[in-house]
This record gives structure tokens, C-alpha cells and sequence, in this order.
């Protein structure tokens, strides 16, 4: 297969969310609600676990947004870049009666392509965003499953190095600024 990628100006709508909703936009449910409001893209923030499993939230410490651990082994100041993903799949969010999780990318991968949108991926601040594995990784799951993908990065989270990575991998990339 060949990578489906959208240049910035080919992505028309974008479903986001603002806090403290943003587990909701980096879950199965966010491609549906992207698909219901019409939006063609899905904001997926992106982060990486100590093992190396590429996870969809946006903060890199989740017990500060909302996230609990049931067992409450998992010290608040935590950070996903330090805990493996068997502890952070069992961190848990509720909004109403929903109960939410933290999910590999290729969870979300499957959701944009379920829904027909198109994964517009945003890693944070880790700087193995800047490697070309985590964006090979993400390319071939996203060639494999059929998700249109993009990427774009903040330039205060080191999003010039992972922009360079997420080109070098084919993906359609581009920084943005803090506000914009």
C-alpha cells in the first residue's frame, strides 16, 4: 500500500477540544464526533511511554487532567514519557457516564479510518518525536490499516525536529505557533 497524506491546505475542519475535554479528542469516540460535526480531520496528540508505545493524549502528565489510576500506584507528578504502557492503559478518565482510557495510536488509527477521517497527528514536547522511528512506525500502521494521516507540531515543543522526522517518513507536515 502507499501512505494517504493531506498537505495543510487539503484539510478542511478539524474536531478539537478544549480542556478539560481533551481525552474525549484523543479516543475512538473523538473520530466519531469529528465524523457528526462534519469536521474531515482528527486532532490526535500524541506522546510516547517509557517502553516505547505511542499513545494518543495530549497531556504528558495525565493525573493533573482528570486521569486516575484505580490501583493509585501511580504518583500525580507522573509523566507518560516515564510510565509503561501497561501503567498508563490503566489510568481512566470519566466525563458524565463515560468512562475513558489513554490509547495506542493504532486504536485511533483504525477509529479516522472507521469514520473516514483523516489523523492529523501532533506529537509534544519528547524529543524521540525528532527520531524517524516512531513516524516509520506510524506510517506503516496507517499504510497497513488505510488512515489518511497528517502532521503538524508546535515550535515550542520541539516541533521543527519533529516536523523534519514526520517529512522524512512521507507524512505531509507543518509547525504551528502556540496560538494559531
Amino acid at each position: 500500500m502507499t501512505l494517504h497524506t493531506l498537505s495543510r491546505d487539503a484539510i478542511h475542519g478539524v474536531y478539537h477540544r478544549l480542556r478539560p475535554f481533551k481525552h474525549i479528542e484523543n479516543s475512538p469516540r473523538g473520530a466519531l464526533l469529528a465524523q457528526r460535526y462534519g469536521d474531515q480531520a482528527l486532532d490526535v496528540d500524541l506522546h510516547i511511554t517509557s517502553d516505547g508505545v505511542i499513545v494518543a493524549a495530549h497531556d504528558g502528565q495525565p493525573l493533573h487532567y482528570g486521569f486516575f489510576d484505580p490501583l493509585h500506584l501511580i504518583h500525580r507528578d507522573a509523566t507518560i514519557a516515564e510510565l509503561t504502557w501497561a501503567q498508563v492503559s490503566r489510568l481512566r478518565c470519566r466525563t458524565g457516564w463515560r468512562l475513558y482510557r489513554i490509547h495506542r495510536i493504532e486504536d485511533i488509527l483504525r477509529a479516522c479510518h472507521r469514520r473516514g477521517r483523516v489523523a492529523l497527528l501532533e506529537p509534544k514536547g519528547d524529543h524521540r518525536f525528532s527520531l524517524d522511528w516512531p513516524w516509520q512506525y506510524v506510517v506503516e500502521e496507517a499504510e497497513a490499516i488505510g488512515t489518511t494521516i497528517s502532521g503538524r507540531a508546535l515550535v515550542e515543543l520541539g516541533g521543527v525536529a519533529h516536523v523534519a522526522a514526520m517529512r522524512r517518513a512521507g507524512i505531509h507536515a507543518w509547525t504551528i505557533e502556540e496560538h494559531s
